[in-house]
């Protein structure tokens, strides 16, 4: 269960214990399921863990594995309930465990010893084993505690490393990051990486008596002794200022009656005080973490198909296939994010050329607007100009007729020739000039 701890444990004061408020460990209390198959050689050596997450489309998403790096050997597939089955205990036999142990045998055989659990005991596993030349040892039941070496000597120190990892990430969020099967591997590959070690193995295979074989060990097993509980400790007679409150009265009165005592409680409040300042300074930190590992859960996770099309045989997939998934898949994304920046480029330049086109048409507008506007004040100039030409034409003209008239007046005509005939006459009565009169005037006079 990837949010139960093996041991419950939480640092606290005094003070905060004998408030009674907090009683409980501090724990995160999921109880998903990921399965572990593991397999450890006499020889001190270990085969990558195989991991089975649970998921409800048999395939692994890419979140689950976004702390997986390359170098980090393992094996991962995925069931509708996180548990193995007939299906992956063979997947896992001939996938995992005999190209991992196949050298070291030789034209040998090698010797597997399991527990009853169904997915290690049914025909086809045994054919299976047979064939690959592989010996199968099942233990009886109710012995795994003192037969099984991964369970003498491997999964306790395991389920401790690894309940420390829980510890440390909760502390360091202050309870704010969860256990998901996102943050799972981050967990379990430390805590794999410490227990896992080749001591801890030899050490399994010398506990449990199977190599060197040893009867003997396991018929004289006693119990661990019950530990003592530590004495009380005598109450201070001096009380330890912790708040400023007190640590303010608590100087007053020591500068009024100094004494070692006094001065040992002081150095002690000023000891825990610094220490508060680099808990608190630590566990900033650690809710910085907490923050940036929120950012990724929000991430929706995607299908890694690493199956492909369903062929309803059950495999285990590598930490190279794995990656390789996950980068085709980062691959993808990139893709679609680069399409999207190039859409939103194209769009916007298709906008900044709307945009100059628009402005290139109105400073067209406003240069012929003012084009025209000039040309008709030109024009405007023109017709006034010729207004008072005409004007001042008209002006001379009534001078000119005036000055006509007025001449005429003074002057004396040579002679006055009436006609009072119907038709156009030319006459020249001996006068310097004639008159021509039109047919229809009856009468006219002119003036020689």
């Amino acid at each position: 269960m990837i949010g139960i701890a093996r041991t419950m444990k939480r640092v606290m004061t005094k003070q905060a214990y004998d408030s009674g408020k907090i009683t409980a460990a501090k724990q995160d209390g999921s109880r998903e399921f990921i399965s572990l198959l593991a397999s450890i050689c006499a020889d001190g050596t270990k085969i990558p863990p195989a991991l089975i997450y649970k998921g409800a489309s048999g395939d692994l998403q890419d979140s689950w594995l976004d702390d997986l790096k390359e170098g980090e050997h393992a094996w991962f597939t995925s069931s509708t309930n996180g548990w193995s089955s007939n299906a992956l205990g063979l997947a896992y036999l001939t996938q995992v465990f005999d190209p991992a142990t196949r050298a070291k045998a030789g034209r040998g055989r090698r010797l597997l010893i399991v527990d009853g659990y169904s997915s290690h005991v049914n025909m086809e596993f045994i054919r299976t084993c047979d064939r690959l030349k592989i010996l199968l040892l099942i233990l009886p039941p109710h012995s795994t505690h003192r037969l099984q070496p991964l369970d003498v000597g491997c999964f306790l120190p395991l389920s401790t490393c690894y309940s420390t990892e829980i510890n440390r990430l909760l502390d360091s969020s202050e309870g704010i990051s969860s256990l998901t099967k996102r943050t799972f591997w981050s967990v379990f590959k430390p805590a794999w990486d410490k227990s896992m070690s080749e001591s801890n193995i030899l050490s399994a295979w010398r506990k449990t008596g199977i190599w060197p074989y040893q009867l003997s060990i396991i018929l004289s097993a006693i119990a661990p002794l019950r530990p003592q509980t530590p004495p009380e400790a005598p109450p201070n007679v001096i009380v330890t200022p912790y708040t400023a409150k007190r640590m303010r009265q608590f100087t007053k009165t020591h500068a009024m009656n100094p004494s070692k005592a006094a001065f040992r409680k002081l150095t002690k409040a000023n000891e825990s005080n610094a220490a508060k300042a680099s808990i608190a300074e630590h566990r900033a930190e650690g809710l910085k973490e907490a923050l940036q590992l929120e950012k990724k859960k929000r991430r929706r996770g995607k299908k890694l198909n690493l199956i492909g099309e369903p062929s309803g045989k059950a495999q285990f997939f590598g930490t190279a296939e794995v990656l390789a998934a996950i980068a085709f898949e980062e691959t993808k994304v990139a893709k679609t994010e680069q399409d999207k920046l190039d859409k939103l480029k194209a769009k916007e330049d298709a906008k900044s050329a709307k945009a100059i086109k628009d402005a290139l048409e109105k400073q067209e507008k406003e240069v012929e607007k003012a084009r025209k506007a000039e040309q008709k004040a030109i024009d405007d100039g023109v017709k006034r100009e010729k207004h008072k030409l005409e004007v001042l034409e008209r002006a001379v003209a009534r001078k000119v007729a005036t000055a006509a008239r007025n001449a005429a007046k003074k002057a004396k005509p040579s002679r006055i020739v009436i006609l009072t005939v119907g038709s156009s006459i030319l006459s020249n009565l001996g006068a310097q000039e004639a008159v021509i009169v039109e047919e229809d005037d009856s009468e006219a006079i002119g003036v020689v």
